[in-house]
C-alpha cells in the first residue's frame, strides 16, 4: 500500500507541475493583453492597473479607486505601488503601466517615459516638491522568479520617447540619464542590476557618470534601505535568451534587444573605462556621436571595478562561512576549557579539604572557608 501511495503521490506531483507550467504561459499572455487593451488611454503622470493583483498605498489626500483592471490614477496620488508575483493557482501576475514626465519639458506634452512593471515589484514615490510625480523613487523587484519559460523575471522596463535624447530620474538615490530602453531589477539586500537593451544609460555616482551601453549590464550593491553602498562594478555582458521574454512589444517604440557583448569586445570596453576613456569609437562599440551621454564627465578610472565581482564575492562569502564555523568551534572549545578548569579547581579544593582533615587529625589546624562551609553543611 505504501508503494502505491508513493507512486500515486509522484504521479499527482508531476501532473500538478505540468498543469502549473501549462497555466503559466496563458497567464502571461492574458496579463500582457489586458495591459495593452485596458491602459491605452493612460496619460502623462498617470498609472494604469494592467493586471491583477496590485496594491496601491495612496496618500491620505486622495480618495479614489485603484482596484480593478483599467483603473487609471494620477502618479502624485501614489505613495507605494506593489505588484503580485506569479501565482499559477489564482492566475495572479501583477502588471502596471506608468507614464512619467520626469524632466521632459512641459512644451512636449505628448512625450513620456514609459514604465512597464511586471511580477514581484514594489515602487515607492520619493519625489520632492520641486520634482514631477515619481521623478524620484525607490524600487525593489524579485530576482530569478520566472515561473515558466514564457514568463520574464520580475522587473521594470523603461523606455524614453522618440525625439528626446535623454531623460533624468532618480532611482534608489542615484540619478539615471536614460536615452534608450533599459531593464531595472533590484533585490532586497542585493545588487541593483541595470541592463541596457538598446541605446545608452548614464548612472551618476559621486565621482562622475558611469556609461552603460547596449549589450551590457552593471551591478550596484545596495543596503537594506535600497541605497547604494559602493560604486558600480565594471560592466558585464548578458544572455539574450534570458531577456527574450520581456514584454517589449508593449513599448511605444519598436526595438530589437541588442545581443550581449562578446568576451573580446567586453574586455575592450572594460579597458577603455579603466584607462579613463569613453566606451565608444572602438570596434564593436557605438560612435561617440551616438549619444550626448558620452559628453558627460566620466567616472574616474580608479573607481571602476572597486566592487568585487560575483566570483570573488562568493569566495569571500565562503571564507566568511568558514570563519563563522571556526568561531563556533572556538567558542565551544573555550566553553569546554572553562568547564574543565572549573572541574579542576573543584578537584583541587576538594583535595585541599581532604588534606586539611588529615592535618586536623594530627592536631594541625588549617583555614579554608570553603571546607568550613562544607563541614557546616554536612553537620546540618
Amino acid at each position: 500500500m505504501r508503494r502505491i501511495d508513493l507512486a500515486l503521490f509522484t504521479v499527482l506531483f508531476f501532473v500538478s507541475v505540468s498543469f502549473a507550467q501549462d497555466k503559466c504561459p496563458l497567464i502571461v499572455e492574458q496579463a500582457l493583453f489586458s495591459l495593452d487593451t485596458a491602459c491605452a488611454d493612460t496619460g502623462r503622470n498617470e498609472a494604469c492597473y494592467g493586471n491583477f493583483n496590485l496594491n496601491a498605498d495612496l496618500f491620505t489626500d486622495y480618495d479614489i479607486q485603484f482596484e480593478n483592471v483599467g483603473d487609471i490614477i494620477e502618479l502624485q496620488a501614489i505613495n507605494t505601488l506593489s505588484l503580485s508575483p506569479m501565482n499559477v493557482d489564482t492566475g495572479e501576475w501583477g502588471v502596471a503601466l506608468l507614464n512619467l514626465q520626469a524632466d521632459i519639458p512641459d512644451t512636449l506634452p505628448g512625450q513620456n517615459v514609459t514604465f512597464i512593471l511586471f511580477g514581484d515589484v514594489s515602487i515607492q514615490n520619493a519625489a520632492s516638491e520641486d520634482q514631477n510625480p515619481m521623478q524620484a523613487f525607490f524600487l525593489r523587484t524579485g530576482i530569478g522568479d520566472s515561473a515558466c519559460e514564457e514568463a520574464p523575471d520580475s522587473g521594470v522596463l523603461v523606455q524614453t520617447p522618440e525625439g528626446v535624447e535623454s531623460v533624468v530620474f532618480n532611482v534608489n538615490g542615484m540619478d539615471m540619464a536614460v536615452g534608450s530602453t533599459v531593464l531595472l531589477q533590484v533585490g532586497q539586500n542585493d545588487d541593483m542590476v541595470i541592463t541596457t537593451l538598446e541605446g545608452t544609460v548614464g548612472l551618476q555616482v559621486d565621482a562622475g557618470w558611469a556609461p552603460i551601453i547596449a549589450g551590457t549590464q552593471v551591478r550596484i550593491p545596495l543596503d537594506g534601505t535600497l541605497l547604494p553602498t559602493n560604486l558600480p562594478a565594471l560592466p558585464d555582458s548578458y544572455d539574450l535568451d534570458v531577456l527574450s521574454t520581456l514584454p517589449i512589444d508593449l513599448l511605444p517604440r519598436e526595438i530589437i534587444i541588442e545581443t550581449g557583448l562578446d568576451p573580446q569586445t567586453l574586455e575592450s570596453l572594460r579597458k577603455l573605462l579603466q584607462d579613463g576613456q569613453m566606451p565608444c569609437d572602438a570596434f564593436g562599440l557605438p560612435d561617440c556621436d551616438f549619444s550626448s551621454l558620452f559628453n558627460r564627465p566620466l567616472l574616474d578610472s580608479q573607481f571602476w571595478g572597486t566592487l568585487l565581482n560575483d566570483e570573488i564575492r562568493q569566495d569571500l562569502e565562503d571564507l566568511q562561512n568558514e570563519l563563522d564555523g571556526l568561531q563556533g568551534i572556538l567558542d565551544t572549545t573555550l566553553r569546554d576549557i572553562e568547564r574543565d578548569l572549573g572541574d579542576a579547581v573543584d578537584d583541587i579544593n576538594q583535595a585541599a579539604c581532604d588534606v586539611g582533615q588529615v592535618f586536623s587529625v594530627i592536631g594541625i589546624r588549617t583555614e579554608n572557608e570553603d571546607c568550613e562551609d562544607e563541614s557546616e553543611q554536612a553537620e546540618d
